[in-house]
């Protein structure tokens, strides 16, 4: 496919300026008018297509009905221009007869269909009251949307509506200058400068290919793109590209989430680990079709993770041994194995005790460094075929602790002249010590009395208190 080559030469700016600053006076003098956008011009064979677009929906019912008058300046190669030649004087959307003809002969054009109901369909006639402005405005303004996008899809459509004209009389390679005339308002525009030469659109280049669940997801680069194209269609192949189905019935242009700078299309497919093949191709303005992409190959994966270990139970077995056990669902049969950690705490700090991942078919683990002094919670992480991973809710992991502590000793005491006791010890070196409680008494052979409510860790192993005596 190929587009105009525009080239900037300063005497055809000059012109441009000139119409450019009259449509701007024109709008001065009259705020509700819209001037025509002209898209451009584009090259193909023998002929330069125009395309153009009223930008308000009253504009365009106006224009519907009044027409346009199209024009062309032939440039010399001296760069003088010559007079104005008009190719159509009064260019208007085809009638109803002569659009029921054209949708006979293009019964697969659903655009053209579009088109044509929106400029010839029936509008239900009423009153303008307050009630209803808003939506006898939106409705216009829906068939002025539609119409344009089906315009911008479809060349029939775009020829029955009057926003587009081929110039089939132009010389390769001469430079012209078109000017399109509003007769509802006699607003009009004009192109820059064109060389009656040919240019290669671009091919797109597929990046980003993401593999899901049953779903494939690609980008490619919008910034870039979008300069050549208005939409797009993907095409997909399942025999290794020996054939090619489109799966886009209607154009697509979807903006990637979070990545503005980029298209994106997603694919929904009936199953995992079946290879597709993709390519996409751009649509133009002019509805004619750029190069397809080179294609890529994905297919959906397995990213559903199993489900968390359950029923999972800790024995100690002694010796520092702690025995680990659990259970997963039946369903689950590509589970690759399993890893196991542990923290002293319930909810941070876990540690990896597995060396190497445990295989799919074990249920048990036996953790030899188990510390019969501090807490233990354990953590079973289940991995499939994929690594996808599921994990378990932290478990506790009990010890029956039946050894008390060494008693103290270094023991040794005063008391001062107010009566207050210093009691003296050396601290003990079990990890899970707690405290200790301090018991006095006036007289060996009587009871002894605990003098602190409950144990608590004494810094040195000392404690001070008002004797009794």
């Amino acid at each position: 496919m190929k587009r105009l080559k525009i080239y900037t030469i300063t005497i055809s700016f000059v012109c441009l300026t000139i119409w450019a600053s009259t449509a701007q006076e024109q709008l001065r003098q009259d705020s509700l008018r819209s001037p025509l956008v002209m898209t451009a011009a584009y090259f193909e064979g023998t002929g330069v297509i125009l395309r153009w677009a009223p930008q308000s929906s009253g504009d365009w019912r106006l224009n519907n009905y009044h027409g346009y008058k199209i024009e062309r300046a032939n440039k010399s190669n001296s760069g003088t221009t010559l007079k104005w030649e008009v190719l159509a004087s009064a260019w208007k959307p085809l009638s109803l007869d002569g659009w029921k003809k054209k949708v006979a002969e293009n019964p697969t054009d659903t655009m053209l269909m579009v088109a044509g109901q929106a400029i010839h369909g029936t509008v239900p006639q009423q009153a303008m009251t307050p009630d209803n402005f808003m939506s006898m405005s939106d409705q216009l303004t829906n068939l002025h949307s539609a119409c344009l996008l089906a315009c911008e899809f479809s060349r029939e459509a775009a020829l029955a509506s009057a926003l587009r004209f081929e110039d089939n009389t132009v010389i390769k390679d001469n430079s012209y200058i078109y000017k399109l005339t509003s007769l509802a308002d006699t607003t009009s525009v004009a192109l820059a400068p064109a060389v009656a030469s040919e240019e290669s659109y671009p091919k797109i280049e597929i990046t980003d290919i993401s593999e899901g669940e049953k779903a494939i997801a690609f980008k490619w680069n919008r910034s870039y793109y979008k300069n050549y194209y208005s939409a797009f269609h993907v095409y997909r192949s399942s025999d290794e590209g020996l054939s090619w189905q489109l799966i886009t019935p209607r154009p697509v242009a979807y903006v990637a989430y979070k990545d503005a700078e980029a298209f994106t299309f997603k694919d929904s497919v009936e199953a995992n680990y079946i290879a597709y093949q993709y390519k996409v191709q751009g649509l133009t303005s002019f509805a004619t079709k750029g190069p397809l992409s080179d294609a890529v190959k994905a297919m959906g994966r397995d990213r559903t993770a199993p489900g968390a270990p359950y029923d999972v139970q800790l024995d100690y077995l002694g010796k520092a041994m702690m025995k680990i056990s659990w259970k997963v669902s039946d369903e689950d049969l590509d589970i690759k194995g399993f890893r196991i950690s542990k923290s002293n705490e319930q909810q941070k700090e876990f540690v990896e005790i597995t060396p190497k991942i445990l295989p799919g078919n074990v249920r048990s683990f036996i953790d030899s460094t188990c510390n019969e002094n501090i807490n233990n919670y354990y953590w079973i992480a289940v991995f499939d075929k994929e690594d996808n991973v599921n994990v378990s809710m932290p478990q506790y992991g009990t010890i029956i602790d039946s050894i008390a502590p060494m008693p103290p000793v270094g023991l040794e005491g005063d008391i001062d002249t107010n009566g207050v006791v210093t009691v003296r010890w050396r601290m003990g070196s079990e990890s899970d010590l707690r405290g200790y409680f301090v018991h006095y008494s006036n007289n060996l052979r009587h009871t002894f009395i605990n003098r602190t409510d409950r144990p608590s860790r004494i810094l040195f192993g000392e404690i001070r208190f008002l004797s009794m005596c």
